[in-house]
């Protein structure tokens, strides 16, 4: 295993220095505010470029349409690792193997509202994969922001309902799409807790496993967990078992973040 550290260590020695001086309240807020103003008006920017992409898919290979989709949002993905890195100066350590550029089912923990710019962050980290190859499974809500939900549209993500008769043909659907026309490598991510980590969600998930142990051998029982939820795992199952998506990837990458 190795442990591994951002590329921009003198940057951010540099960016840190200027940090710790004494900046106003009110500088400080404005130049948030404009960070955030810049993220979306480029959001809003590339998901157009990608419409006019899409507008010309009569003319164009549905995998060039795809990639070229991708390509622009890996533009708009990349400030999220500046922006946590650089601007935020935000220590980021990794434990583990070296990722490689292979197609892979990621799954990862569900920490916070913002946990895509930590996918986007390790994606970057991943040879030939970049961000825009990062195909996530989101709620269905998430399309219609601006930005976030326009560019994963046009990028080929999967908008789920989180019902399961409705989103099994949906999820039928993405695996035969993304075997016959995604670009490689790409990375198929999702949650499989299919809900953010709270204190509540958490004593609702022990309380869950203790009724359930109660009918169960101990070599078949839940865990009680403390630091995370428990799996919701017919999604994964679904894209696990499916016979074209395990021909098309090449590894499956497990990842545990921790904030």
């Amino acid at each position: 295993s190795c442990i591994r550290t951002d590329n921009s260590k003198e940057l951010r020695t540099s960016l840190s220095a200027i940090q710790h001086m004494e900046t106003p309240r009110w500088l400080r807020i404005v130049c948030n505010w404009a960070v955030l103003i810049v993220v979306m008006f480029a959001g809003v920017v590339i998901s157009f470029l990608q419409f006019v992409v899409t507008l010309c898919s009569p003319f164009l290979p549905k995998k060039t349409r795809i990639g070229l989709c991708q390509e622009l949002a890996n533009t708009w993905w990349l400030l999220f690792p500046f922006v946590i890195q650089v601007y935020a100066n935000i220590p980021v350590v990794w434990y583990g193997d070296q990722l490689k550029g292979e197609c892979s089912l990621t799954i990862c923990n569900h920490r916070t509202t913002l946990d895509f710019s930590i996918a986007a962050l390790i994606a970057t980290h991943a040879e030939s994969v970049g961000c825009g190859r990062l195909v996530p499974l989101m709620k269905r809500v998430l399309r219609f922001v601006p930005g976030l939900g326009w560019i994963c549209y046009f990028s080929g993500a999967l908008f789920l309902r989180r019902n399961w008769q409705k989103d099994r043909a949906a999820l039928q659907a993405k695996v035969e799409e993304m075997a016959t026309y995604y670009p490689r490598p790409f990375w198929l991510a999702l949650y499989p807790e299919g809900t953010r980590f709270t204190e509540k969600k958490m004593l609702e998930a022990q309380e869950f496993a203790k009724k359930r142990n109660e009918t169960r051998p101990k070599d078949k029982q839940l865990p009680i967990v403390r630091h995370c939820l428990l799996p919701r795992p017919k999604g994964f199952i679904c894209f696990a078992q499916d016979k074209r998506l395990r021909g098309a990837m090449d590894a499956l990458n497990d990842f545990t973040v921790g904030v």
